[in-house]
């Protein structure tokens, strides 16, 4: 008959038998075990409430017409009455004739830097006219001598020389139409603006350009200076006299209120000491 002690060793034994099946049941407080989810408690948050109130702003707005959907009813209803009347003062308005032919309007869209992107990317201009980079866009103007004319107002005709029986007084690089009573509306080529005499702006009349005219630059009469040391040419960009550099040489500001700046390539390139 075994004894006490060998029960209790068998005892023993049985029970760290069972132990391991036992363990594997059990989970630490912490740890969540394999194939079971943890129960998480999930609280509106800031980001929820804003994709909230955009939605509802959403659904406000779903009835509103887009910004397309406005153009597009804008083209539509272009030739109501309430349409803005074509121009018949100044040929070349925004609104002219001249500049709502389908081709004035595609080289409108196209950006540009110079004239020769738009003469070479843009559609082709009237006859006896030209595309202009003018303000960042492309346009037409018509050619020294010719103005916006013609049965409907989009051809470039020769300049009028006479309205209701009085001869225009027509400048050099300007032109003339006539206006519904019968005056001369004088206006300039491309590149060139008018100016008068006159302080109330009545004419005689003159065309300058004075974005690119170093005689005229940023105003009639206005001349550029020449360089400090004397290399280099006279320009005027955009209404603002500069000086051009040959190659090799750099611009730079001279301590001259008459003869601002100069062309250096090094200290030969200042003159005598």
């Amino acid at each position: 008959m075994p004894s006490f002690k060998s029960c209790l060793a068998s005892l023993a034994l049985v029970a760290l038998a069972f132990a391991p099946v036992n363990a594997s049941k059990a989970t630490s407080a912490g740890v969540v075990a394999r194939n079971q989810h943890a129960e998480r408690s999930v609280k509106s948050s800031a980001a929820v409430a804003r994709r909230n109130a955009a939605a509802k702003a959403l659904k406000k707005r779903a009835g509103r017409t887009t910004f397309a959907g406005r153009k597009t009813a804008a083209k539509g209803t272009s030739s109501s009455s309430n349409a803005a009347p074509v121009s018949k003062t100044d040929p070349y308005a925004a609104n002219s004739a001249f500049l709502n032919t389908k081709a004035a309007l595609a080289a409108a869209k196209i950006r540009c830097g110079t004239n020769a992107i738009c003469r070479t990317k843009g559609p082709a201009a009237p006859a006896n006219g030209d595309s202009f980079c003018i303000a960042g866009s492309c346009t037409f103007r018509c050619n020294d001598g010719y103005a916006p004319g013609g049965t409907d107002g989009t051809q470039c005709v020769p300049s009028q020389t006479q309205c209701g029986g009085v001869t225009c007084d027509v400048p050099q690089f300007g032109y003339a139409t006539c206006n519904a009573d019968g005056t001369c509306n004088i206006g300039c080529a491309a590149g060139y603006q008018r100016y008068s005499t006159n302080a109330a702006q009545t004419g005689p009349y003159y065309c300058f350009a004075t974005q690119s005219d170093a005689a005229n630059c940023g105003t009639p009469g206005n001349a550029c200076p020449a360089s400090y040391n004397g290399i280099g040419d006279s320009v005027c960009k955009f209404g603002t006299c500069r000086v051009s550099c040959p190659a090799g040489y750099a611009l730079r500001k001279a301590q001259s209120s008459t003869n601002p700046y100069y062309c250096y390539n090094g200290q030969s390139s200042l003159g005598p000491a």
